[in-house]
């Protein structure tokens, strides 16, 4: 990353980038980025090794992916696979799914392509798709439905959620509030290799919780990059500190109270936090490098799952992001209508609010992992949303400054931008 603005378009994108480059590589953990460009290679017997990070593609393989988009697979609504269609061919794409969601409920929602590059195995609906770091809404929501049921305050502080812990924590890092994390103003570092540590530090603990709070213990007496809530720096540090804030108050793992709290409630049966399935089922919707070519890994389940580890079918994401609209015109639904603008409303003096974004007078949020991408757009005054998910990454050494220049998220915006078009224009019939 070239510069602090890359900011949602990353979630656990960082993350996943060290876990990925600095994994087998104990006696030079502290590589920079671009010193060591081999990724992932200490994976359990039972798993597939991995490529080169920046894999050398061939003519042949190059020519084999594109021929590989004669006969699109297609499922859903015509409109939306219309769409689609072109822009997967534009962007070698092995499959994308998109959807036009309203207060009522899903308007469109389409998917083409295929599951794995080299196979013929077709998209359907019921794939789950990685959102990334669209995982920090479901954060947000889930903080203000504890907030609700006065379990803690926007402005409850680590020190007093960590009453036990905080005599060791600097009093910078105790002063911290629930607020200031969810709306990225915590001063925390954007993610871990900033401060030479990778999920590895952490990945041998039994239980998720372990981890969480293993990391928390750990950034407690770190320097702060600006004194909290004084200005805005978008850190996958933060709420991962927020998913141990959730495990300590709920009395559960921030996954269980997810499932209890969001998933149950909105009905999202294909919702979790892995994909559950093994890494030799082709019926499986694999990733993929930038080069179009399929990872031959499955990263391990680790702790990061409130900084975006969730997967879910269209359907499924559909569900939350019609609560969001609802909550917008100030319906009650998974919270009453004050939580709802407490999240949604912009922070003063940054474009963004609690787990969300504002991008092109929309609420806004974006994912990825750098071999998938996902995002949403929400027009709470207009009343409807547009999503988009892709099974591709993109090429994190070389991505350009500026996110909309990145191919997947060019073809994302390329996606939402002809979808409400489509949906604003049906509205005039």
């Amino acid at each position: 990353m070239k510069n602090n603005k890359r900011r949602s378009f990353y979630f656990l994108g960082s993350l996943t980038l060290v876990l990925m480059l600095l994994m087998g590589c104990s006696a030079s953990k502290k590589k920079t980025l671009t010193e060591n460009k081999n990724i992932y290679s200490g994976l359990s017997n039972n798993q597939d090794k991995a490529p080169a990070w920046n894999p050398k593609v061939t003519k042949e393989e190059k020519v084999k992916f594109v021929t590989s988009f004669k006969d699109c697979p297609a499922v859903g609504d015509k409109v939306v696979t219309g769409i689609l269609k072109p822009i997967r061919q534009k962007f070698k794409l092995p499959a994308v799914a998109a959807a036009i969601v309203t207060n009522n409920g899903i308007v469109v929602i389409g998917a083409v392509g295929i599951t794995k590059e080299g196979t013929q195995i077709p998209v359907n609906l019921d794939n789950r798709w990685l959102i990334g770091s669209c995982t920090k809404a479901m954060t947000s929501t889930l903080i203000a439905i504890l907030v609700e049921k006065n379990k803690l305050s926007w402005n409850s502080t680590i020190a007093e959620i960590f009453p036990n812990l905080s005599r060791s924590f600097s009093s910078e890092f105790n002063s911290i509030t629930v607020e200031e994390l969810l709306g990225q103003r915590s001063g925390l570092p954007r993610d871990l290799y900033e401060n030479t540590l990778t999920w590895f530090d952490y990945h041998d603990e039994e239980s998720l919780i372990s981890q969480r709070l293993n990391l928390l213990k750990n950034f407690s007496n770190k320097k702060l990059l600006f004194k909290p809530g004084t200005k805005w720096s978008y850190s996958n540090i933060g709420y991962i500190v927020l998913g141990a804030v959730i495990d300590k108050i709920s009395g559960k793992s921030y996954e269980q109270a997810m499932k209890n709290y969001i998933f149950k409630p909105l009905n999202m049966k294909n919702s979790g936090f892995k994909r559950q399935i093994s890494v030799q089922d082709i019926n499986h919707l694999w990733s993929h490098y930038y080069t179009g070519k399929p990872t031959k890994l499955h990263f391990p389940y680790i702790g990061n799952s409130a900084g975006g580890n969730t997967y879910c079918s269209m359907e499924d994401w559909s569900k939350f992001i019609q609560d969001q609209l609802n909550g917008a015109i100030d319906k009650s639904g998974l919270l009453k209508p004050s939580s709802y603008k407490k999240i949604q409303t912009p922070v003063k003096g940054i474009s963004g609010a609690l787990g969300w974004e504002i991008k092109n007078h929309a609420l806004y949020h974006s994912g990825t992992d750098i071999l998938n991408f996902a995002q949403v757009y929400i027009y709470p005054t207009k009343g409807y949303a547009v999503l988009f998910c892709t099974n591709m990454g993109f090429d994190i050494l070389n991505a350009p400054d500026n996110d909309d220049d990145i191919p997947v998220q060019k073809a994302g915006n390329e996606v939402c931008k002809k979808l409400g078009q489509y949906y604003l224009s049906s509205l005039k019939k």
